[in-house]
C-alpha cells in the first residue's frame, strides 16, 4: 500500500518532490492521492489503482515505464469504475528527458 510506511521502509510515506522508483517484484497499491512526485520510475515493478477508493489522484512531473514496468489502472477483466486522475505538472520546456518531453508517462518495455 502506498499509504504504508512500511513500503517506503519505515521511514514515512513519498513527499512532494521526491523521486519514487518502484522496482522487480514490488507491487504496490495505490491507496491513496500522491503529493507531486519529481519523477515517478516504475522500473519492472506495478503499480496499481486501488478499486475500493471513489477517487485517486496520480500527480507527478514525469512517469516512466521500463523493464516491464506496470501502471495499471483496471483490467479487461476487472475494469476499474472508480475515478483514476493521473495530473502531469511541470512546464512545457525541459531538457530532463529530450527523448520523451516534459509532462509525460514514457513507457520503454513496460505496460
Amino acid at each position: 500500500r502506498w499509504s504504508s510506511i512500511w513500503t517506503w521502509g519505515g521511514t514515512g510515506t513519498p513527499l512532494e518532490g521526491e523521486f519514487i522508483v518502484i522496482t522487480e517484484g514490488q507491487t504496490i497499491l495505490l491507496d491513496v492521492s500522491t503529493p507531486i512526485l519529481a519523477f515517478l520510475l516504475i522500473k519492472g515493478g506495478t503499480l496499481m489503482f486501488d478499486r475500493e477508493n471513489a477517487e485517486i489522484e496520480l500527480e507527478s512531473k514525469y512517469i516512466l515505464l521500463v523493464e516491464g514496468g506496470i501502471l495499471e489502472i483496471g483490467t479487461e477483466e476487472e475494469p476499474y469504475d472508480s475515478k483514476a486522475i493521473i495530473t502531469m505538472h511541470g512546464n512545457t520546456r525541459c531538457t530532463e528527458m529530450p527523448v520523451f518531453g516534459c509532462k509525460v508517462i514514457g513507457v520503454r518495455n513496460g505496460t
